[in-house]
């Protein structure tokens, strides 16, 4: 496998501005591999024909028609067609969805890929063609509730709902946390510096991250910075170019790291992987 640094796509623009409460749909066929890559927004794909391997993260899952999953932006994923497969993809900005939606998106307890039933199917394929045509109004039309919809009855097929009902301000705070950890993860930011972008004491911030997303503060950094070593390990980097690519300060905390979190040690998962 070619090393590959995993790309960040940038955040998608229209007329070379970025729009805030960008949301877009459009209907997709993929022969080609896709690189890994993370993104600065959401993504919903739905495949509606064909087969393709999605990588979410270091995992990889096959998948079918009448399947679909979730990437948010603090994912990496990586997409290989078996077959010619035809789907819908659907891209948001945080701006789009409320912030209840936004921390359920960001939940840990929340899955990733949904497989639909033949009615589901049909009823997600078209609220993805009818946010493709209300998105092109100059106003954007209905498009926001008919995403929160497209969200609503992707949910209702894996049974999820946001566990919590945080306050408004506390669902604020939280989604600054979130937003600012996942852009500076691999400067290994500080409890009381993501206390600051939220404006939360760090005690009371600690406590309703692991309350709202179901992680302790810690363990969502690491996360995020496991998540980015699996990729370049995946990749063809050395074990040392992940570690410290990824945000880690020593090499030996990684090697701990990534045991507790995979249960192998890196060099055993790039092994693994090429």
């Amino acid at each position: 496998m070619k090393n590959i640094i995993p790309k960040r796509n940038e955040r998608l623009t229209f007329r070379d501005t970025v729009v805030k409460g960008h949301i877009r749909s459009d209907r997709r066929s993929i022969t080609d591999d896709y690189e890994p890559h993370w993104h600065d927004y959401f993504e919903i794909e739905i495949l509606t024909e064909g087969e393709l391997i999605h990588t979410l993260n270091g995992v990889p899952r096959e998948l079918s028609a009448k399947s679909a999953y979730i990437v948010t932006p603090t994912d990496f994923h990586l997409v290989r067609p078996k077959t010619k497969a035809e789907l819908w993809n659907i891209s948001f900005s945080e701006d789009a969805i409320s912030e209840k939606r936004f921390c359920s998106l960001m939940s840990v307890d929340r899955p990733s890929h949904f497989q639909l039933d033949g009615e589901t199917a049909t009823r997600v394929s078209t609220l993805a063609e009818l946010i493709s045509a209300e998105a092109e109004r100059e106003d954007g039309g209905c498009s926001k509730e008919l995403l929160e919809c497209l969200l609503t009855v992707i949910f209702r097929s894996g049974d999820t709902q946001l566990p919590q009902n945080p306050s408004s301000d506390q669902l604020s705070g939280i989604k600054k946390a979130i937003l600012y950890l996942e852009l500076h993860f691999r400067e290994s930011p500080s409890l009381n510096q993501v206390a600051e972008q939220a404006g939360f004491h760090p005690h009371y911030l600690s406590e309703l991250f692991k309350k709202v997303t179901g992680q302790s503060y810690t363990e969502r950094l690491n996360a995020l910075r496991i998540g980015c070593a699996k990729t370049m390990l995946s990749s063809g980097f050395s074990v040392t170019e992940s570690c410290y690519r990824s945000g880690f300060g020593s090499l030996s905390n990684f090697l701990l790291v990534f045991k507790k979190q995979t249960g192998v040690s890196p060099d055993e998962y790039k092994k693994r992987k090429l």
